[in-house]
């Protein structure tokens, strides 16, 4: 370490030096001093990862409906919109899925409040109010597509739930999903991570 007068200081007299003068300090490094300070920092051989996934998450979000929205929304706030962050996991979820495929969950596990050990979750069983033939199907899945009220879209989706329940459990149809109901992707509280 040096002073202002390019004189040699040692640890111990820099520390006084610090304690004793409020003012600002210049830290110069060599270039090589810098080079190996750069090369063994581990967020550098992070960065490529950064950009490569920062790049993949804006080609993600320009090609996909909605996704022009979120990016406008960030460039001009620096920041999201609760929803808006929602639906941009939504949409980034579908393109993993669809790109990666889906793996079955984990059987959950949780404590038995009778007797305090774990005890497998069961999920309850849905039964549908009616079951709907395919033009109901086909007609409640047209309005979806073009529906912008969410009471509208719940309903639709709640007599649609076998059809696309048969969809998600399908391995050749399960990509498809989100094409089929698109409002998956921006309507909250229909999709639960």
């Amino acid at each position: 370490m040096f002073d202002q007068s390019d004189t040699e200081v040692d640890g111990e007299v820099f520390e006084e030096i610090v304690k004793e003068s409020p003012g600002t300090f210049k830290v110069m490094l060599s270039k090589e001093e810098l080079d190996a300070s750069l090369s063994s920092s581990s967020c550098s051989a992070a960065m490529p990862h950064y950009f490569e996934a920062k790049a993949l998450i804006e080609k993600i979000l320009t090609t996909k409906p909605g996704g022009e929205k979120i990016m406008q929304e960030y460039a001009k706030t620096k920041s999201l919109k609760d929803a808006t962050r929602r639906q941009m996991i939504n949409i980034l979820t579908a393109e993993m899925t669809q790109t990666h495929g889906a793996e079955e969950r984990g059987v959950s596990v949780s404590k038995s409040p009778k007797i305090g050990g774990p005890s497998r979750v069961q999920p309850r069983p849905f039964t549908a109010d009616k079951v709907l033939s395919d033009e109901d199907v086909e007609a409640a899945i047209a309005v979806l597509k073009h529906s912008a009220d969410e009471d509208t879209i719940r309903e639709k989706m709640k007599a649609t739930f076998i059809y696309h329940q048969s969809m998600v459990n399908n391995e050749k149809r399960a990509g498809d999903v989100f094409s089929v109901f698109p409002r998956l992707l921006d309507t909250p509280g229909l999709l639960s991570c």
